[in-house]
């Protein structure tokens, strides 16, 4: 779950250096001071208190309208630890294979499938992120279950923690299926 987080971090974050410049200079003070707050949040939860401490002498500044000269090298600063705590993340990650979902080798019983649909349901119920590591090891079910654009959906929800919409498209796949009372 952490190296997940990590990786999220790095996808998500690390264009907030530009998203910040482009929210100033169309005046959006708001928006940029979030983004700043955002990484502040996030880098505080994953350890980097660099980041963390730099974004939120960034997000103050922007809130009190520093003057755009002053407000330069506190940019500057944040962009520089951001950038160098982001690469060092992405040296030390572990790759991920991106469809590491191979095709079904064979028929499944719909017993089967029905098992492993409610044991996902238990996980997204619960909100346990071990739902994800369901989805792979009962991968060949899954592709059975849902067609490919709604299994694609599914995989980005379960992998997001967007477990209620991801039980929704569940539940909906399986009472089609029959694998469950309508």
């Amino acid at each position: 779950l952490y190296l997940k987080l990590l990786r999220k971090f790095v996808e998500q974050q690390s264009q907030a250096p530009s998203q910040i410049s482009e929210a100033l200079e169309r005046n959006d003070e708001l928006a940029a001071e979030r983004v700043a707050h955002t990484v502040k949040g996030l880098a505080g939860s994953l350890g980097s208190s660099a980041v963390q401490q730099a974004a939120g002498r960034l997000e103050k500044a922007i809130a009190s309208k520093t003057p755009s000269a002053e407000l330069k090298p506190i940019q500057e600063e944040f962009n520089a630890l951001l950038q160098d705590f982001v690469s060092r993340l992405r040296a030390a990650l572990p790759q991920v294979v991106t469809d590491s979902m191979p095709a079904t080798n064979g028929p499944l019983d719909s017993e089967q499938v029905k098992q492993v649909v409610q044991e996902m349901i238990g996980h997204l119920n619960n909100f346990d992120p071990a739902a994800e590591e369901c989805l792979e090891v009962h991968r060949d079910a899954f592709r059975a279950l849902l067609p490919e654009e709604s299994l694609a959906s599914f995989k980005r929800e379960v992998g997001e923690f967007a477990f209620a919409n991801a039980l929704v498209r569940l539940e909906e796949a399986a009472r089609q299926k029959g694998l469950l009372p309508s």
